[in-house]
């Protein structure tokens, strides 16, 4: 069902990109182009979902409240592209940094007649690469005010830290650190605001795929000894606002046209 969703998208996005490429590519003259800079801020909701325990020679269950987490609030990005000049087209690659996400829950890993539950503070720290590519929707001509639509491929960096406490011996805990990189993507819209010639504002919302994400293993709790406990998910997401300035570099004069057959230099 998530291929099938992520393939809908994909060529729906192609369709959006033609169509508008091809419909205006010689019509218009498209500004600004060249190298850009872009930082900004982004707000949204980090999600992880479908938590599982895996348990490898003990008993215990995992409580249904400790498998979705979530969390809302403000993160960074930053980074660089190329506009092509005459084709409403552009590519960029971004850092974006969310949001940590943390949790505690008394009871979380129950099981055993109460010998093996386990109270279990957690955090979990995003962190994304993405190539991307954007597209103009260049629906009328006015450059002030610019829909855009984009989508991209990148890395995502994982981190999250477990303290697990034996509930029948508070005394005995363990924290263990893990960090992994899986695949992510993105899909968004959003429209481009003309400051000046070489400064704009972009507003987009975007939903980011973060891929998967592990805590653990821990091997060993007080009196019980484990060949790997650990909580695994593959269903991570972020669904956040972005607001980024935006600075062309070089000089950024807007053409009257787009070239034609004879040498107009």
């Amino acid at each position: 069902m998530l291929m099938r969703f992520v393939r809908c998208c994909f060529c729906s996005f192609l369709f959006l990109c033609l169509y508008f490429t091809m419909g205006q590519a010689f019509a218009v003259a498209y500004y600004p182009s060249g190298l850009f800079l872009e930082g900004g801020a982004n707000a949204g909701r980090v999600l992880v979902s479908d938590i599982v325990l895996n348990n490898d020679g003990i008993g215990g269950s995992l409580s249904s409240n400790m498998k979705n987490l979530s969390n809302s609030g403000l993160g960074f990005m930053a980074g660089a592209g190329f506009k092509l000049k005459y084709l409403p087209i552009g590519i960029s690659v971004d850092y974006t940094y969310r949001p940590k996400l943390s949790d505690e829950m008394e009871q979380a890993i129950q099981g055993g007649g109460g010998t093996n539950n386990e109270n279990i503070a957690s955090n979990f720290q995003n962190s994304t690469f993405l190539a991307n590519v954007f597209v103009d929707l260049t629906i009328w001509n006015e450059d002030y005010f610019v829909p855009f639509l984009t989508g991209g491929v990148g890395f995502s960096k994982n981190e999250t830290s477990l303290t697990a406490t034996a509930a029948l011996q508070p005394s005995s805990r363990r924290t263990v650190h893990k960090s992994t990189r899986s695949l992510a993507w993105q899909v968004g819209a959003g429209f481009h605001v003309r400051l000046s010639n070489n400064f704009y504002v972009n507003v987009m919302y975007r939903h980011v795929e973060l891929g998967k994400v592990k805590w653990g293993p821990w091997t060993k709790l007080g009196s019980q000894t484990y060949n790997a406990r650990k909580l695994t998910t593959d269903t991570a997401s972020a669904d956040e606002a972005v607001v980024a300035l935006v600075v062309y570099l070089g000089n950024q004069q807007k053409p009257k046209g787009p070239p034609t057959l004879i040498n107009d230099a």
